[in-house]
Protein backbone atom coordinates (compact mmCIF):
# COMPACT_ATOMS: atom_id res chain seq x y z
CA UNK A 1 0.00 0.00 0.00
CA UNK A 2 2.87 2.35 0.84
CA UNK A 3 4.20 2.28 -2.71
CA UNK A 4 0.88 2.20 -4.56
CA UNK A 5 -0.06 5.10 -6.83
CA UNK A 6 1.30 8.48 -7.79
CA UNK A 7 4.22 10.01 -5.94
CA UNK A 8 4.50 7.08 -3.54
CA UNK A 9 5.09 4.63 -6.36
CA UNK A 10 7.62 6.98 -7.95
CA UNK A 11 9.35 7.42 -4.58
CA UNK A 12 9.57 3.63 -4.18
CA UNK A 13 11.11 3.27 -7.63
CA UNK A 14 13.58 6.03 -6.85
CA UNK A 15 14.56 4.34 -3.58
CA UNK A 16 15.10 0.98 -5.27
CA UNK A 17 17.13 2.65 -8.03
CA UNK A 18 19.30 4.31 -5.39
CA UNK A 19 19.97 0.98 -3.65
CA UNK A 20 20.64 -0.63 -7.06
CA UNK A 21 23.22 2.07 -7.75
CA UNK A 22 24.93 1.53 -4.37
CA UNK A 23 24.85 -2.25 -4.81
CA UNK A 24 26.33 -2.09 -8.33
CA UNK A 25 29.24 0.00 -7.06
CA UNK A 26 30.35 -2.85 -4.78
CA UNK A 27 33.01 -5.37 -5.77
CA UNK A 28 31.72 -8.94 -6.39
CA UNK A 29 32.88 -10.20 -2.98
CA UNK A 30 31.31 -7.17 -1.31
CA UNK A 31 28.01 -7.73 -3.12
CA UNK A 32 27.93 -11.38 -2.00
CA UNK A 33 28.72 -10.40 1.58
CA UNK A 34 25.99 -7.73 1.57
CA UNK A 35 23.25 -10.00 0.22
CA UNK A 36 24.19 -12.77 2.67
CA UNK A 37 23.66 -10.37 5.57
CA UNK A 38 20.01 -10.18 4.53
CA UNK A 39 19.45 -13.49 6.32
CA UNK A 40 19.91 -11.88 9.76
CA UNK A 41 17.04 -10.50 11.79
CA UNK A 42 17.53 -7.55 14.09
CA UNK A 43 21.32 -7.35 14.63
CA UNK A 44 24.40 -9.54 14.17
CA UNK A 45 28.03 -9.60 15.26
CA UNK A 46 31.20 -10.19 13.26
CA UNK A 47 31.64 -13.92 14.17
CA UNK A 48 28.08 -14.64 12.98
CA UNK A 49 28.62 -12.69 9.76
CA UNK A 50 31.92 -14.46 9.11
CA UNK A 51 30.36 -17.90 9.65
CA UNK A 52 27.34 -17.30 7.44
CA UNK A 53 29.36 -15.74 4.63
CA UNK A 54 32.23 -18.26 4.88
CA UNK A 55 34.86 -15.59 5.41
CA UNK A 56 37.53 -15.12 8.07
CA UNK A 57 36.99 -12.72 10.96
CA UNK A 58 39.50 -10.33 9.40
CA UNK A 59 37.78 -10.42 6.00
CA UNK A 60 34.35 -10.00 7.59
CA UNK A 61 35.59 -6.99 9.57
CA UNK A 62 37.01 -5.36 6.43
CA UNK A 63 33.82 -5.99 4.44
CA UNK A 64 31.61 -4.58 7.19
CA UNK A 65 33.82 -1.45 7.19
CA UNK A 66 33.14 -1.07 3.46
CA UNK A 67 29.38 -1.44 3.95
CA UNK A 68 29.43 0.97 6.90
CA UNK A 69 31.20 3.58 4.76
CA UNK A 70 28.50 3.19 2.08
CA UNK A 71 25.65 3.33 4.65
CA UNK A 72 24.48 -0.15 3.68
CA UNK A 73 25.08 -1.37 7.24
CA UNK A 74 24.84 0.56 10.53
CA UNK A 75 26.18 0.04 14.03
CA UNK A 76 23.50 -1.23 16.40
CA UNK A 77 22.47 1.50 18.87
CA UNK A 78 21.25 -1.14 21.34
CA UNK A 79 24.09 -3.70 21.32
CA UNK A 80 27.74 -2.53 21.28
CA UNK A 81 29.87 -4.45 18.81
CA UNK A 82 26.87 -5.49 16.72
CA UNK A 83 25.51 -4.28 13.39
CA UNK A 84 22.16 -4.08 11.66
CA UNK A 85 20.49 -3.21 8.35
CA UNK A 86 17.51 -0.99 7.70
CA UNK A 87 14.44 -3.05 6.80
CA UNK A 88 14.47 -1.68 3.26
CA UNK A 89 18.09 -2.74 2.77
CA UNK A 90 17.49 -6.11 4.41
CA UNK A 91 14.56 -6.82 2.06
CA UNK A 92 16.68 -5.79 -0.92
CA UNK A 93 19.56 -8.04 0.21
CA UNK A 94 17.18 -10.99 0.65
CA UNK A 95 15.82 -10.47 -2.87
CA UNK A 96 19.34 -10.46 -4.30
CA UNK A 97 20.13 -13.60 -2.30
CA UNK A 98 17.15 -15.37 -3.88
CA UNK A 99 18.06 -14.07 -7.34
CA UNK A 100 21.57 -15.49 -6.91
CA UNK A 101 20.17 -18.92 -5.95
CA UNK A 102 21.97 -18.79 -2.60
CA UNK A 103 19.05 -18.43 -0.16
CA UNK A 104 18.86 -22.12 0.84
CA UNK A 105 22.57 -22.60 1.48
CA UNK A 106 22.92 -19.34 3.41
CA UNK A 107 19.90 -20.10 5.59
CA UNK A 108 21.45 -23.50 6.28
CA UNK A 109 24.69 -21.83 7.42
CA UNK A 110 22.70 -19.30 9.46
CA UNK A 111 20.85 -22.09 11.26
CA UNK A 112 24.07 -24.08 11.75
CA UNK A 113 25.82 -21.16 13.41
CA UNK A 114 23.03 -20.59 15.92
CA UNK A 115 22.66 -24.31 16.66
CA UNK A 116 26.30 -24.33 17.75
CA UNK A 117 25.86 -21.09 19.70
CA UNK A 118 23.31 -22.68 22.06
CA UNK A 119 24.42 -26.33 21.91
CA UNK A 120 24.44 -28.17 25.26
CA UNK A 121 26.20 -31.36 26.24
CA UNK A 122 23.74 -32.47 28.90
CA UNK A 123 20.17 -31.63 29.95
CA UNK A 124 21.49 -29.92 33.09
CA UNK A 125 23.17 -27.24 30.99
CA UNK A 126 19.75 -26.16 29.75
CA UNK A 127 19.10 -24.61 33.16
CA UNK A 128 22.16 -22.33 33.09
CA UNK A 129 20.62 -18.86 32.89
CA UNK A 130 24.01 -17.22 32.28
CA UNK A 131 24.05 -18.80 28.83
CA UNK A 132 20.73 -17.13 28.09
CA UNK A 133 22.18 -13.71 28.92
CA UNK A 134 25.05 -14.33 26.50
CA UNK A 135 22.75 -15.05 23.54
CA UNK A 136 19.76 -12.81 24.26
CA UNK A 137 20.93 -10.30 21.63
CA UNK A 138 20.53 -13.05 19.04
CA UNK A 139 17.03 -14.11 20.12
CA UNK A 140 15.47 -12.91 16.84
CA UNK A 141 18.04 -14.84 14.83
CA UNK A 142 17.53 -17.96 16.94
CA UNK A 143 13.77 -17.85 16.41
CA UNK A 144 14.21 -17.20 12.68
CA UNK A 145 16.53 -20.21 12.37
CA UNK A 146 14.03 -22.39 14.25
CA UNK A 147 11.18 -21.18 12.03
CA UNK A 148 13.11 -22.03 8.87
CA UNK A 149 14.17 -25.48 10.09
CA UNK A 150 10.61 -26.34 11.10
CA UNK A 151 9.23 -25.13 7.77
CA UNK A 152 11.81 -27.34 6.03
CA UNK A 153 10.91 -30.23 8.42
CA UNK A 154 14.55 -30.59 9.46
CA UNK A 155 13.62 -32.10 12.80
CA UNK A 156 17.06 -33.51 13.72
CA UNK A 157 18.60 -30.10 13.11
CA UNK A 158 15.78 -28.27 14.86
CA UNK A 159 15.92 -30.28 18.11
CA UNK A 160 19.32 -29.07 19.45
CA UNK A 161 18.24 -25.48 18.75
CA UNK A 162 14.67 -25.76 20.02
CA UNK A 163 15.48 -27.17 23.47
CA UNK A 164 17.70 -24.31 24.74
CA UNK A 165 15.76 -21.67 22.80
CA UNK A 166 12.50 -22.56 24.53
CA UNK A 167 14.19 -22.01 27.90
CA UNK A 168 15.75 -18.71 26.83
CA UNK A 169 12.48 -17.24 25.58
CA UNK A 170 9.94 -17.65 28.40
CA UNK A 171 7.63 -14.94 27.06
CA UNK A 172 5.74 -17.31 24.73
CA UNK A 173 5.98 -20.52 26.76
CA UNK A 174 2.71 -22.02 25.50
CA UNK A 175 3.89 -21.71 21.89
CA UNK A 176 7.16 -23.48 22.70
CA UNK A 177 5.27 -26.34 24.38
CA UNK A 178 3.46 -27.04 21.11
CA UNK A 179 6.56 -26.70 18.94
CA UNK A 180 8.54 -29.02 21.21
CA UNK A 181 5.79 -31.64 20.98
CA UNK A 182 5.75 -31.46 17.18
CA UNK A 183 9.49 -31.98 17.07
CA UNK A 184 9.38 -34.89 19.55
CA UNK A 185 6.80 -36.66 17.38
CA UNK A 186 9.18 -36.58 14.40
CA UNK A 187 12.38 -37.67 16.17
CA UNK A 188 13.95 -41.07 16.62
CA UNK A 189 17.06 -40.06 18.58
CA UNK A 190 16.53 -40.79 22.32
CA UNK A 191 19.14 -38.25 23.39
CA UNK A 192 17.46 -35.43 21.48
CA UNK A 193 14.05 -36.50 22.75
CA UNK A 194 15.35 -36.38 26.34
CA UNK A 195 16.54 -32.80 25.87
CA UNK A 196 13.23 -31.78 24.35
CA UNK A 197 11.22 -33.44 27.15
CA UNK A 198 13.25 -31.53 29.72
CA UNK A 199 12.68 -28.24 27.89
CA UNK A 200 9.01 -29.10 27.45
CA UNK A 201 8.56 -29.67 31.19
CA UNK A 202 10.04 -26.25 31.97
CA UNK A 203 8.03 -24.50 29.24
CA UNK A 204 4.84 -26.25 30.39
CA UNK A 205 5.44 -25.11 33.97
CA UNK A 206 5.83 -21.48 32.82
CA UNK A 207 2.68 -21.84 30.72
CA UNK A 208 0.84 -23.48 33.66
CA UNK A 209 0.05 -26.46 31.42
CA UNK A 210 0.28 -29.03 34.19
CA UNK A 211 -1.03 -32.01 32.22
CA UNK A 212 1.81 -31.52 29.73
CA UNK A 213 4.27 -30.99 32.58
CA UNK A 214 3.30 -34.27 34.24
CA UNK A 215 3.44 -36.15 30.93
CA UNK A 216 6.90 -34.74 30.18
CA UNK A 217 8.34 -35.57 33.60
CA UNK A 218 6.79 -39.06 33.45
CA UNK A 219 8.52 -39.65 30.12
CA UNK A 220 11.80 -38.33 31.55
CA UNK A 221 11.65 -40.70 34.52
CA UNK A 222 11.25 -43.60 32.07
CA UNK A 223 14.33 -42.56 30.08
CA UNK A 224 17.30 -44.93 29.76
CA UNK A 225 19.62 -41.97 30.36
CA UNK A 226 20.54 -41.66 34.04
CA UNK A 227 20.73 -37.87 34.05
CA UNK A 228 17.36 -37.47 32.35
CA UNK A 229 15.65 -39.93 34.68
CA UNK A 230 17.12 -38.09 37.67
CA UNK A 231 15.93 -34.75 36.36
CA UNK A 232 12.46 -36.18 35.82
CA UNK A 233 12.25 -37.02 39.52
CA UNK A 234 13.59 -33.61 40.51
CA UNK A 235 11.20 -31.67 38.28
CA UNK A 236 8.23 -33.57 39.66
CA UNK A 237 9.40 -32.69 43.17
CA UNK A 238 9.73 -29.01 42.23
CA UNK A 239 6.04 -28.97 41.30
CA UNK A 240 5.06 -31.05 44.31
CA UNK A 241 6.78 -28.82 46.87
CA UNK A 242 4.04 -26.17 46.53
CA UNK A 243 1.38 -28.76 47.32
CA UNK A 244 3.09 -31.10 49.76
CA UNK A 245 6.59 -29.96 50.81
CA UNK A 246 7.35 -32.92 53.15
CA UNK A 247 6.44 -35.40 50.43
CA UNK A 248 8.59 -33.54 47.91
CA UNK A 249 11.56 -33.71 50.26
CA UNK A 250 10.98 -37.41 50.85
CA UNK A 251 10.91 -37.96 47.09
CA UNK A 252 14.27 -36.25 46.63
CA UNK A 253 15.71 -38.09 49.66
CA UNK A 254 14.70 -41.42 48.12
CA UNK A 255 16.39 -40.45 44.90
CA UNK A 256 19.61 -39.38 46.65
CA UNK A 257 19.72 -42.56 48.76
CA UNK A 258 18.67 -45.10 46.15
CA UNK A 259 19.71 -43.74 42.80
CA UNK A 260 23.29 -42.75 43.52
CA UNK A 261 25.49 -40.60 41.31
CA UNK A 262 24.73 -40.65 37.60
CA UNK A 263 27.57 -41.31 35.10
CA UNK A 264 28.82 -37.71 35.30
CA UNK A 265 27.76 -36.95 38.87
CA UNK A 266 25.95 -33.83 37.68
CA UNK A 267 22.41 -34.97 38.42
CA UNK A 268 23.41 -36.17 41.88
CA UNK A 269 24.99 -32.81 42.70
CA UNK A 270 21.87 -31.08 41.40
CA UNK A 271 19.67 -33.28 43.60
CA UNK A 272 21.68 -32.39 46.70
CA UNK A 273 21.52 -28.68 45.78
CA UNK A 274 17.76 -28.85 45.32
CA UNK A 275 17.37 -30.66 48.65
CA UNK A 276 19.38 -27.88 50.29
CA UNK A 277 16.97 -25.30 48.85
CA UNK A 278 13.95 -27.24 50.12
CA UNK A 279 15.40 -27.47 53.62
CA UNK A 280 16.24 -23.75 53.67
CA UNK A 281 12.74 -22.84 52.48
CA UNK A 282 11.29 -24.59 55.56
CA UNK A 283 13.93 -23.11 57.90
CA UNK A 284 15.47 -26.49 58.66
CA UNK A 285 18.87 -24.81 58.79
CA UNK A 286 20.89 -27.76 60.08
CA UNK A 287 19.67 -29.91 57.18
CA UNK A 288 20.25 -27.06 54.74
CA UNK A 289 23.87 -26.73 55.87
CA UNK A 290 24.43 -30.49 55.62
CA UNK A 291 22.97 -30.73 52.10
CA UNK A 292 24.83 -27.59 51.03
CA UNK A 293 28.14 -29.12 52.09
CA UNK A 294 27.33 -32.35 50.27
CA UNK A 295 26.21 -30.49 47.13
CA UNK A 296 29.30 -28.30 47.03
CA UNK A 297 31.55 -31.32 47.52
CA UNK A 298 29.73 -33.22 44.76
CA UNK A 299 29.96 -30.26 42.37
CA UNK A 300 33.68 -29.88 43.09
CA UNK A 301 34.31 -33.47 41.94
CA UNK A 302 32.88 -32.98 38.46
CA UNK A 303 33.45 -30.74 35.49
CA UNK A 304 30.13 -29.02 34.84
CA UNK A 305 28.77 -25.57 34.12
CA UNK A 306 27.32 -24.16 37.37
CA UNK A 307 23.53 -24.11 37.17
CA UNK A 308 21.12 -21.74 38.87
CA UNK A 309 20.37 -24.40 41.49
CA UNK A 310 24.05 -24.88 42.33
CA UNK A 311 24.65 -21.11 42.55
CA UNK A 312 21.62 -20.85 44.85
CA UNK A 313 23.24 -23.44 47.10
CA UNK A 314 26.40 -21.34 47.32
CA UNK A 315 24.24 -18.38 48.26
CA UNK A 316 22.45 -20.39 50.97
CA UNK A 317 25.84 -21.52 52.30
CA UNK A 318 26.96 -17.89 52.56
CA UNK A 319 23.76 -16.86 54.36
CA UNK A 320 24.12 -19.74 56.84
CA UNK A 321 27.74 -18.83 57.50
CA UNK A 322 26.71 -15.23 58.07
Amino acid sequence: RLLSGGRRRQRGRTLEATIDWSYDLLEPDERRFFRCLGVFLSSFDIPAAASVTETSLTEATDLIEVLLARSLVAASPEWPGRFQMLETLKAYAEDRLIDAGEAGSIRERHAGYFIELVRVESPLELMDRRRAINVIADLSNLVAAADWLEAEQRWDRLAPLLAPLSLIDYTTASTWVQRLQRCIEHLGDPELIDQLRHAQAHAAAHAASWSTFLAATRAMRASADARTAALGHLLRSVAMVHVDAPRAMQDVDRFIAGYGPDPTGAAHAEALAFRCSLAASTYDLDAARSFAQQANAAAARIETTPTTQWLNTRFITAVLDW
